[in-house]
């Protein structure tokens, strides 16, 4: 409910004496539309709706979508766009319009490529990157899986390996993603 405050105004007059005025103040709630936020999502995980995200927000608003048309508040990563959604609350008549802003990023799942292998003489280097099948994403980690040292970056120096069978094993991360 609003609450009202009376101000009282007084003036002293020495021929009429004292003269006074109220005014009630009214001060009603101003409509709640929840924090803005950002997410981050695979374009592979399910729909999900966008109110669960304004905790608090008062209901009965509008969403509107990155291209500022009107949209509901099911998104559906695989096929929504990403970018910035709005959720808009009309305001009354002591209080304006306002809105929570929801960024949203789309990634695609993560691609380390697939496994492959090459034989190379014990001297030189090579470059794994290129090894890996498929499509791999660059900017992933490599690791030593037998912790030979010969392992830089991903680069590994064939002068520092013996004879033998080595393991390498590429990660990468896609935020959002599993």
């Amino acid at each position: 409910p609003d609450a009202s405050y009376p101000m009282v105004y007084t003036l002293e007059d020495p021929a009429c004496g004292q003269v006074q005025s109220v005014v009630l103040l009214y001060i009603a709630p101003s409509p709640d539309p929840g924090p803005d936020t950002s997410i981050t999502l695979c374009n592979t995980s399910g729909v999900l709706d966008l109110a669960l995200l304004l905790r608090g927000a008062d209901p009965g608003g509008q969403w509107l979508g990155p291209n500022g048309a009107p949209t509901d508040s099911l998104f559906n990563p695989a096929t929504g766009p990403a970018g910035t959604y709005s959720y808009f609350l009309a305001g009354n008549e002591a209080c304006g319009d306002t809105a929570a802003s929801l960024s949203i990023q789309v990634n695609p799942p993560a691609d380390a490529g697939t496994d492959a292998s090459a034989q190379y003489c014990n001297s030189g280097e090579v470059d794994l990157f290129p090894l890996l099948g498929g499509n791999p994403q660059p900017g992933g980690m490599w690791t030593d899986l037998g912790g030979s040292g010969a392992l830089t970056g991903e680069t590994v120096e064939l002068g520092q390996l013996s004879v033998g069978q080595y393991a390498f094993s590429y990660l990468v991360l896609s935020a959002g993603c599993p």
